[in-house]
């Protein structure tokens, strides 16, 4: 089965209807391959399930996300560290990459348990929740601040110089409106790979795992903790 990205469904969507027509019965969630999926070619496009159609009961879509304190509680435990590198390539990959075939393999999904695990199975993957996730190119509500998430999109970046290190600034690629900044330090940014530190600007796909906030000034904002918890690939 092969893994289609949205924006590569968007695109023959909107070039060759009659070659989309032969893929639109095609599509199923890309983790449980159970639930079939519609494409829905809205401002934001998106997929969603057939009316009354479930995922699979273990599958990580059909799970519910991890509160904004229990994230914090996971944050603070430093062997959880791995598991969110883990989940943010997985992201990145099932949205972006396009060498798909090898996916699954090379990344497990991880679970996250609350509670006590029970003996009854159906119980167990109710306990199961997955990481917050949040398209960042589209609009952001106050649930989206203030709580870890990963966060992903298509957007314009450009490099800045600050005292402390860099920022990151990410405009929307249709409107070139502002987005936020992704503060890192010297440290941190010299672990990040060196083909993404254009001083020009530049469109890419992008993946990040922080806590969005908002400065003195009201304009969003984040930093990065870490290198690994950002992924970029050039448009």
């Amino acid at each position: 089965m092969r893994i289609m990205p949205i924006y590569e469904v968007t695109k023959i969507f909107k070039e060759d209807l009659k070659r989309f027509s032969g893929y639109k019965r095609t599509f199923f969630c890309p983790e449980c391959k159970t639930a079939p999926l519609v494409y829905v070619d809205g401002a934001t496009p998106y997929f969603r399930t057939w009316s009354q159609v479930k995922h699979a009961p273990d599958c990580p879509l059909q799970q519910d996300a991890m509160s904004a304190k229990q994230v914090d509680a996971y944050m603070r435990e430093p062997e959880n560290r791995d598991k969110i590198v883990r989940e943010l390539r997985k992201l990145f990959l099932l949205l972006f990459d396009d060498d798909k075939e090898k996916r699954s393999e090379e990344t497990p999904f991880s679970k996250f348990s609350f509670g006590e695990k029970r003996k009854n199975r159906k119980e167990v993957e109710k306990s199961y929740k997955r990481l917050p996730q949040k398209r960042i190119d589209v609009t952001l509500h106050d649930s989206d601040f203030m709580c870890y998430k990963m966060f992903y999109g298509n957007v314009n970046l450009l490099w800045e110089k600050y005292s402390g290190g860099y920022k990151l600034v990410l405009r929307s690629m249709s409107s070139h409106s502002f987005i936020c900044r992704i503060y890192i330090t010297n440290i941190v940014y010299s672990y990040i790979d060196g083909k993404l530190k254009d001083s020009n600007s530049y469109g890419g796909r992008i993946v990040f795992f922080a806590k969005l906030g908002k400065d003195k000034c009201g304009y969003n904002m984040t930093r990065l903790e870490s290198s690994e918890f950002l992924y970029i690939e050039p448009l």
